[in-house]
């Protein structure tokens, strides 16, 4: 996975009135309780700048491996949509009321973000190739398509597969480690995530106009 860089957004936060609380490790952040989590994510909706960077250290590199097994695209894409998804966080994370709840969140913000830039590069390459035609009003995502769409993409993905591609890719484990946690052994974890990053992949370009 990618190092950590600081980002803008954790100046950002910091330059509001919230004064920051003690950072927690990212550790502590990633196997916090369910209260632990509620309160973390209350810190970061009222501004806490502490709250967030913690948050931000313990998901970048999470979001980061998400992302580019989304988008099957360069690390470059992977560390541009990181980058939204954590000033999504940073403006729009909701309180939470557990970890599991946390994990969808940032799950589904960052495929959001993938799938919107993305559909942004689809267009940018019409552009280019149909400079004389001048772009329409409704060339835009449609939001709530988008939402309908992952919850469908969440819903059709088997839950064996999700709980595998969870383990290695977001929450950052090995193959002998998510094979533990799901009760099968590494081989299997392997073929698993593999099924569903190209399960993934195919519902995200699916989505794109």
């Amino acid at each position: 996975m990618s190092s950590v860089p600081l980002a803008s957004p954790i100046a950002d936060l910091a330059a509001g009135e919230a004064a920051p609380s003690p950072r927690p490790s990212a550790s502590s952040v990633v196997d916090a309780s369910d209260e632990a989590t509620a309160a973390l994510t209350r810190a970061i909706h009222s501004g806490d700048a502490g709250a967030f960077e913690a948050l931000y250290r313990a998901w970048y590199a999470r979001v980061v491996g998400l992302a580019i097994a989304a988008s099957g695209r360069d690390e470059s894409f992977a560390l541009d949509a990181a980058q939204d998804t954590m000033l999504r966080v940073a403006t729009g994370l909701p309180v939470l009321s557990s970890r599991a709840a946390l994990a969808s969140w940032m799950y589904r913000t960052t495929l959001r973000v993938v799938i919107d830039r993305l559909r942004a590069a689809r267009r940018r390459a019409r552009r280019e190739r149909e400079a004389s035609r001048p772009e329409t009003a409704g060339a835009g995502p449609d939001a709530g398509r988008t939402v309908r769409g992952l919850e469908r993409l969440l819903a059709d993905l088997p839950l064996s597969d999700y709980e595998a591609l969870r383990a290695r890719v977001i929450e950052d484990r090995t193959l002998n480690q998510t094979g533990l946690a799901t009760g099968v052994s590494g081989g299997a974890v392997h073929g698993r995530v593999r099924r569903a990053m190209e399960g993934l992949r195919t519902a995200v370009s699916r989505m794109l106009p």
